[in-house]
This record gives C-alpha cells, sequence and structure tokens, in this order.
C-alpha cells in the first residue's frame, strides 16, 4: 500500500499544475486500499496508515529530490537521505 502511494504522490505534486488531469492518479491507491479490504487480507487501519508512510514519503522524495529511504526493520526502522557536501 504505501509503495504504491509512494509512487505516485511525487508525480501528483510535480505535475498537478500544469496537467490537472493528472490528479486522478490518485484513484490507484485508492482501489489498492479497496481491494486490500474486501479481499479481507487488510484492517482499514493498515491500509490508512499504509497510505499515509506512503504520502509522507513520497512528499519528501518530491521536495528533496533525492533518494530517500525509509525501511521497516524487525525492532524499529531506518531513514536515510542522501545529501552532497
Amino acid at each position: 500500500m504505501s509503495s504504491i502511494t509512494a509512487l505516485v504522490t511525487p508525480i501528483i505534486l510535480e505535475y498537478h499544475r500544469t496537467d490537472p488531469w493528472i490528479d486522478a492518479l490518485a484513484a490507484v491507491p485508492v482501489f489498492d486500499m479497496a481491494a486490500r479490504v474486501k479481499a479481507h487480507g487488510h484492517w482499514q487501519t493498515d491500509v490508512v496508515s499504509g497510505a499515509a508512510v506512503g504520502i509522507v514519503s513520497g512528499y519528501f522524495a518530491h521536495r528533496f529530490k533525492e533518494p530517500f529511504i525509509l525501511s521497516l526493520l524487525p525492532n524499529g526502522f531506518y531513514v536515510g537521505l542522501k545529501s552532497k557536501f
């Protein structure tokens, strides 16, 4: 869920002013969320929190224009940003 949302968020943020139809890409994660809940694969809270993680990571990927890494580990998580000095 979060990967699909993280994929379309930077595209929407980059092109929504020049092409208003690009906002329709927001339907892709919504349909994925509905399918996962309908197939009893996830709870509603799972897909909503996955969408939130995807939106945040997609926003940071768009804002920094650099690779942003977010990994879930067994006992926590790992966040990484690439920067040039």
